[in-house]
Protein backbone atom coordinates (compact mmCIF):
# COMPACT_ATOMS: atom_id res chain seq x y z
CA UNK A 1 0.00 0.00 0.00
CA UNK A 2 2.99 2.66 0.54
CA UNK A 3 4.58 1.38 -2.40
CA UNK A 4 1.59 2.16 -3.93
CA UNK A 5 1.38 5.96 -2.64
CA UNK A 6 4.81 6.25 -2.86
CA UNK A 7 4.58 5.88 -6.84
CA UNK A 8 1.53 8.24 -7.10
CA UNK A 9 -1.09 5.32 -8.25
CA UNK A 10 -3.99 6.69 -6.74
CA UNK A 11 -6.27 4.08 -8.12
CA UNK A 12 -5.72 1.54 -5.77
CA UNK A 13 -7.72 1.12 -2.70
CA UNK A 14 -5.31 -0.42 -0.19
CA UNK A 15 -6.52 -3.77 2.60
CA UNK A 16 -4.50 -3.79 5.61
CA UNK A 17 -5.52 -6.35 8.57
CA UNK A 18 -5.21 -4.92 11.47
CA UNK A 19 -6.41 -6.23 14.79
CA UNK A 20 -7.25 -4.29 17.94
CA UNK A 21 -6.58 -7.05 20.25
CA UNK A 22 -3.17 -8.06 19.61
CA UNK A 23 -2.00 -4.71 17.91
CA UNK A 24 -0.59 -6.47 14.27
CA UNK A 25 -0.22 -4.20 11.37
CA UNK A 26 -1.22 -1.04 13.73
CA UNK A 27 2.51 0.12 12.69
CA UNK A 28 1.74 -0.02 8.71
CA UNK A 29 -1.91 1.44 9.16
CA UNK A 30 -0.43 4.54 10.82
CA UNK A 31 2.43 4.91 7.92
CA UNK A 32 -0.40 4.74 5.47
CA UNK A 33 -2.37 7.19 7.01
CA UNK A 34 0.64 9.80 7.55
CA UNK A 35 1.80 8.85 3.70
CA UNK A 36 -1.46 10.45 2.76
CA UNK A 37 -1.39 13.80 4.93
CA UNK A 38 1.94 13.65 3.75
CA UNK A 39 1.08 13.73 -0.20
CA UNK A 40 -2.07 16.24 0.16
CA UNK A 41 0.49 18.31 2.16
CA UNK A 42 3.31 18.41 -0.39
CA UNK A 43 0.68 18.53 -3.30
CA UNK A 44 -0.40 22.20 -1.63
CA UNK A 45 2.95 23.10 -1.33
CA UNK A 46 4.09 21.91 -4.68
CA UNK A 47 1.15 24.21 -6.47
CA UNK A 48 1.84 27.18 -3.71
CA UNK A 49 5.69 27.22 -5.08
CA UNK A 50 4.90 27.03 -8.83
CA UNK A 51 1.96 29.77 -8.28
CA UNK A 52 4.75 31.86 -6.52
CA UNK A 53 7.35 30.98 -9.28
CA UNK A 54 5.14 32.03 -12.13
CA UNK A 55 4.26 35.30 -10.81
CA UNK A 56 7.89 36.31 -10.31
CA UNK A 57 8.49 35.19 -13.85
CA UNK A 58 11.91 33.82 -13.48
CA UNK A 59 14.42 32.17 -15.82
CA UNK A 60 11.23 29.31 -16.01
CA UNK A 61 8.73 31.79 -17.02
CA UNK A 62 8.79 31.22 -20.58
CA UNK A 63 8.11 27.33 -19.79
CA UNK A 64 4.36 26.01 -19.78
CA UNK A 65 3.83 24.97 -16.60
CA UNK A 66 3.02 21.71 -18.33
CA UNK A 67 6.24 21.06 -19.07
CA UNK A 68 7.11 21.59 -15.56
CA UNK A 69 4.69 19.13 -14.39
CA UNK A 70 5.49 16.30 -17.12
CA UNK A 71 3.09 17.05 -19.14
CA UNK A 72 0.29 17.40 -17.84
CA UNK A 73 -1.86 20.32 -19.18
CA UNK A 74 -2.40 23.37 -16.67
CA UNK A 75 -5.73 22.46 -16.04
CA UNK A 76 -5.46 19.29 -14.92
CA UNK A 77 -5.17 19.15 -10.80
CA UNK A 78 -3.28 16.58 -8.82
CA UNK A 79 -5.80 14.89 -6.99
CA UNK A 80 -6.02 12.68 -4.21
CA UNK A 81 -7.25 9.68 -3.27
CA UNK A 82 -9.77 10.95 -0.44
CA UNK A 83 -10.29 14.01 -3.71
CA UNK A 84 -11.14 11.36 -5.63
CA UNK A 85 -13.95 9.44 -3.77
CA UNK A 86 -15.49 12.98 -2.99
CA UNK A 87 -15.80 13.61 -6.67
CA UNK A 88 -17.15 9.97 -7.45
CA UNK A 89 -19.66 10.59 -4.67
CA UNK A 90 -20.44 13.61 -6.13
CA UNK A 91 -21.09 12.52 -9.72
CA UNK A 92 -22.97 9.35 -8.57
CA UNK A 93 -25.53 11.98 -6.41
CA UNK A 94 -25.91 13.99 -10.10
CA UNK A 95 -26.94 10.68 -12.02
CA UNK A 96 -28.98 8.78 -9.21
CA UNK A 97 -30.94 12.58 -9.10
CA UNK A 98 -32.83 12.10 -12.36
CA UNK A 99 -33.46 8.45 -10.69
CA UNK A 100 -37.47 8.17 -10.81
CA UNK A 101 -39.43 6.62 -9.02
CA UNK A 102 -38.26 6.16 -5.11
CA UNK A 103 -38.96 2.81 -3.55
CA UNK A 104 -37.87 1.84 -0.33
CA UNK A 105 -38.48 -1.56 0.84
CA UNK A 106 -38.56 -1.16 5.12
CA UNK A 107 -37.23 -4.59 7.04
CA UNK A 108 -36.66 -2.90 10.66
CA UNK A 109 -37.40 -0.11 12.95
CA UNK A 110 -34.91 1.32 15.64
CA UNK A 111 -35.56 3.60 18.76
CA UNK A 112 -31.85 5.16 20.34
CA UNK A 113 -32.18 7.28 23.23
CA UNK A 114 -31.90 10.73 22.32
CA UNK A 115 -32.77 10.03 18.17
CA UNK A 116 -36.11 9.10 17.86
CA UNK A 117 -37.20 6.86 15.54
CA UNK A 118 -34.73 5.05 12.77
CA UNK A 119 -35.90 3.29 10.21
CA UNK A 120 -33.72 0.39 7.98
CA UNK A 121 -34.37 -0.62 5.20
CA UNK A 122 -33.40 -1.04 1.04
CA UNK A 123 -33.29 1.38 -1.57
CA UNK A 124 -34.99 -0.69 -4.57
CA UNK A 125 -35.43 2.37 -6.73
CA UNK A 126 -34.35 5.96 -6.89
CA UNK A 127 -31.95 8.35 -4.56
CA UNK A 128 -32.92 9.76 -1.27
CA UNK A 129 -30.79 12.65 0.46
CA UNK A 130 -30.45 14.44 3.83
CA UNK A 131 -34.27 16.62 4.19
CA UNK A 132 -35.80 14.65 1.93
CA UNK A 133 -39.53 14.31 2.36
CA UNK A 134 -41.25 10.50 2.18
CA UNK A 135 -44.34 9.03 2.41
CA UNK A 136 -44.75 5.91 4.15
CA UNK A 137 -46.99 2.92 4.48
CA UNK A 138 -49.67 1.64 3.92
CA UNK A 139 -50.92 1.75 7.68
CA UNK A 140 -53.57 -0.67 8.84
CA UNK A 141 -55.82 1.62 7.27
CA UNK A 142 -54.39 1.75 4.01
CA UNK A 143 -52.72 5.37 4.36
CA UNK A 144 -49.59 6.93 3.72
CA UNK A 145 -47.91 9.54 6.00
CA UNK A 146 -45.09 12.32 5.43
CA UNK A 147 -42.19 12.43 7.15
CA UNK A 148 -39.01 14.44 6.77
CA UNK A 149 -35.69 12.41 6.64
CA UNK A 150 -33.62 14.33 9.29
CA UNK A 151 -29.87 12.09 8.62
CA UNK A 152 -29.16 9.10 7.33
CA UNK A 153 -26.12 6.17 7.95
CA UNK A 154 -24.81 3.96 5.51
CA UNK A 155 -22.92 0.58 7.32
CA UNK A 156 -22.99 2.89 10.49
CA UNK A 157 -21.34 5.63 8.57
CA UNK A 158 -23.16 9.27 8.06
CA UNK A 159 -23.57 10.19 4.81
CA UNK A 160 -25.74 12.79 3.05
CA UNK A 161 -27.16 10.40 0.24
CA UNK A 162 -28.39 6.75 -0.47
CA UNK A 163 -28.75 5.67 -3.55
CA UNK A 164 -29.99 2.35 -5.46
CA UNK A 165 -29.35 -1.25 -4.30
CA UNK A 166 -28.13 0.53 -0.75
CA UNK A 167 -29.01 -0.60 3.02
CA UNK A 168 -29.24 2.98 5.06
CA UNK A 169 -30.98 4.27 7.87
CA UNK A 170 -32.87 7.16 8.45
CA UNK A 171 -33.67 9.04 10.98
CA UNK A 172 -37.11 11.16 10.25
CA UNK A 173 -39.51 13.35 11.85
CA UNK A 174 -43.10 13.63 11.83
CA UNK A 175 -44.43 16.38 8.99
CA UNK A 176 -47.92 15.88 10.87
CA UNK A 177 -49.23 16.21 14.50
CA UNK A 178 -49.29 13.24 15.30
CA UNK A 179 -46.15 11.90 17.04
CA UNK A 180 -44.64 9.03 15.27
CA UNK A 181 -44.37 5.71 17.61
CA UNK A 182 -42.69 2.43 17.12
CA UNK A 183 -45.60 0.35 16.78
CA UNK A 184 -46.26 2.82 13.10
CA UNK A 185 -44.15 0.38 11.50
CA UNK A 186 -44.01 -2.62 10.24
CA UNK A 187 -42.09 -4.87 7.88
CA UNK A 188 -43.63 -5.07 4.50
CA UNK A 189 -44.07 -1.25 4.57
CA UNK A 190 -42.55 1.13 1.74
CA UNK A 191 -41.15 4.47 1.68
CA UNK A 192 -41.86 6.70 -1.57
CA UNK A 193 -41.37 10.39 -2.56
CA UNK A 194 -43.77 12.56 -3.41
CA UNK A 195 -43.62 11.61 -7.17
CA UNK A 196 -44.79 8.04 -6.72
CA UNK A 197 -47.40 8.34 -4.09
CA UNK A 198 -50.01 8.51 -6.44
CA UNK A 199 -48.94 5.39 -7.70
CA UNK A 200 -47.94 3.47 -4.46
CA UNK A 201 -51.65 3.97 -3.52
CA UNK A 202 -53.16 2.43 -6.39
CA UNK A 203 -50.32 -0.94 -5.34
CA UNK A 204 -52.16 -0.71 -1.88
CA UNK A 205 -54.71 -3.84 -2.13
CA UNK A 206 -56.43 -6.68 -0.19
CA UNK A 207 -56.95 -8.92 -2.93
CA UNK A 208 -54.30 -10.45 -5.75
CA UNK A 209 -54.12 -13.59 -7.89
CA UNK A 210 -51.43 -15.74 -8.26
CA UNK A 211 -50.19 -18.36 -10.63
CA UNK A 212 -49.08 -20.85 -7.76
CA UNK A 213 -47.65 -24.30 -7.87
CA UNK A 214 -48.79 -26.45 -4.80
CA UNK A 215 -45.57 -28.35 -3.48
CA UNK A 216 -47.41 -30.51 -0.94
CA UNK A 217 -51.02 -30.45 0.45
CA UNK A 218 -51.84 -33.81 2.45
CA UNK A 219 -55.80 -33.28 0.66
CA UNK A 220 -57.41 -30.49 -1.38
CA UNK A 221 -57.37 -26.90 -1.24
CA UNK A 222 -60.35 -25.12 -1.86
CA UNK A 223 -62.23 -22.06 -1.35
CA UNK A 224 -61.80 -20.29 2.52
CA UNK A 225 -58.50 -21.97 3.13
CA UNK A 226 -56.11 -19.43 4.89
CA UNK A 227 -52.59 -19.78 4.42
CA UNK A 228 -49.64 -17.43 5.50
CA UNK A 229 -48.16 -15.49 2.80
CA UNK A 230 -44.83 -14.27 2.51
CA UNK A 231 -44.61 -11.76 -0.17
CA UNK A 232 -41.27 -9.54 -0.23
CA UNK A 233 -41.42 -8.09 3.46
CA UNK A 234 -45.28 -8.84 3.75
CA UNK A 235 -46.17 -11.69 6.28
CA UNK A 236 -50.10 -11.74 6.67
CA UNK A 237 -52.52 -14.40 6.37
CA UNK A 238 -54.62 -14.69 3.18
CA UNK A 239 -58.08 -16.18 2.51
CA UNK A 240 -58.50 -17.93 -0.86
CA UNK A 241 -61.68 -16.82 -2.49
CA UNK A 242 -61.01 -18.52 -5.75
CA UNK A 243 -59.01 -20.90 -7.39
CA UNK A 244 -59.26 -21.75 -11.44
CA UNK A 245 -57.80 -23.15 -13.85
CA UNK A 246 -55.65 -22.12 -17.08
CA UNK A 247 -59.07 -22.64 -18.87
CA UNK A 248 -61.11 -20.07 -16.24
CA UNK A 249 -62.23 -23.40 -14.96
CA UNK A 250 -63.40 -23.59 -11.45
CA UNK A 251 -61.45 -26.30 -9.72
CA UNK A 252 -59.76 -27.31 -6.82
CA UNK A 253 -56.09 -27.18 -6.09
CA UNK A 254 -54.22 -30.75 -4.59
CA UNK A 255 -50.30 -31.37 -4.76
CA UNK A 256 -48.87 -31.07 -8.21
CA UNK A 257 -51.67 -28.84 -8.91
CA UNK A 258 -50.63 -25.32 -11.40
CA UNK A 259 -53.54 -22.83 -10.83
CA UNK A 260 -54.66 -18.98 -10.26
CA UNK A 261 -55.65 -18.28 -7.14
CA UNK A 262 -57.39 -15.11 -5.62
CA UNK A 263 -56.72 -14.54 -2.22
CA UNK A 264 -57.62 -11.59 0.03
CA UNK A 265 -55.53 -10.31 3.00
CA UNK A 266 -57.14 -11.04 5.90
CA UNK A 267 -56.18 -8.08 8.10
CA UNK A 268 -54.77 -5.26 6.29
CA UNK A 269 -53.88 -3.93 2.87
CA UNK A 270 -50.59 -4.18 1.75
CA UNK A 271 -48.24 -2.52 -1.16
CA UNK A 272 -48.69 -5.69 -3.80
CA UNK A 273 -46.73 -5.39 -7.04
CA UNK A 274 -47.53 -7.26 -9.75
CA UNK A 275 -44.67 -10.27 -10.98
CA UNK A 276 -43.34 -10.43 -7.37
CA UNK A 277 -42.62 -13.88 -6.58
CA UNK A 278 -44.40 -15.45 -3.22
CA UNK A 279 -44.57 -18.63 -1.08
CA UNK A 280 -47.49 -19.81 1.00
CA UNK A 281 -47.36 -21.92 3.91
CA UNK A 282 -49.81 -23.47 6.46
CA UNK A 283 -48.45 -26.98 8.48
CA UNK A 284 -47.00 -28.84 6.23
CA UNK A 285 -48.87 -27.97 3.42
CA UNK A 286 -46.95 -25.60 1.16
CA UNK A 287 -46.69 -23.75 -2.32
CA UNK A 288 -45.21 -20.96 -4.51
CA UNK A 289 -45.90 -19.05 -7.61
CA UNK A 290 -45.97 -14.86 -8.37
CA UNK A 291 -48.35 -12.35 -8.77
CA UNK A 292 -50.35 -12.14 -11.83
CA UNK A 293 -52.96 -9.76 -10.85
CA UNK A 294 -54.14 -7.22 -7.95
CA UNK A 295 -57.73 -6.10 -7.02
CA UNK A 296 -59.16 -2.88 -5.52
CA UNK A 297 -62.15 -2.79 -3.28
CA UNK A 298 -64.65 -3.17 -6.00
CA UNK A 299 -63.06 -5.94 -6.85
CA UNK A 300 -61.51 -4.26 -10.78
CA UNK A 301 -58.17 -5.42 -11.90
CA UNK A 302 -55.93 -2.76 -11.29
CA UNK A 303 -52.66 -3.50 -12.64
CA UNK A 304 -51.71 -7.09 -14.46
CA UNK A 305 -48.53 -8.75 -15.67
CA UNK A 306 -49.53 -7.04 -19.22
CA UNK A 307 -48.18 -3.51 -17.99
CA UNK A 308 -46.19 -4.43 -14.85
CA UNK A 309 -43.66 -3.19 -17.12
CA UNK A 310 -44.85 0.65 -17.39
CA UNK A 311 -45.65 0.09 -13.02
CA UNK A 312 -42.38 0.03 -10.65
Amino acid sequence: AIRCMEASQTAFAPIIEVSCVTGQNMDNLRAFVRLLTTTKTETAISHSEEKHSDEEGGAAGDEPPSARRGGASEADPVITPLEGVAQANASGAADAAEVVPLKISLDDTYTPPGVGIVIGGTINKGHVHVGQKLFVGPTKLGEWFPVAVRSIHRQCVPSRNAYTGQHATFAIKSLTKTALKRDNFRKGMVAVDEHSLAEAQRFTVREFEADIKVLHHSTTIDRGYSPFIHLAGIRQSARIVEIRSAAGEEVVARTGSQVFVRFRFLHQPEFVEVGRPMIFREGNAKGCGRITRIFDESGDAVASEADAGNAW
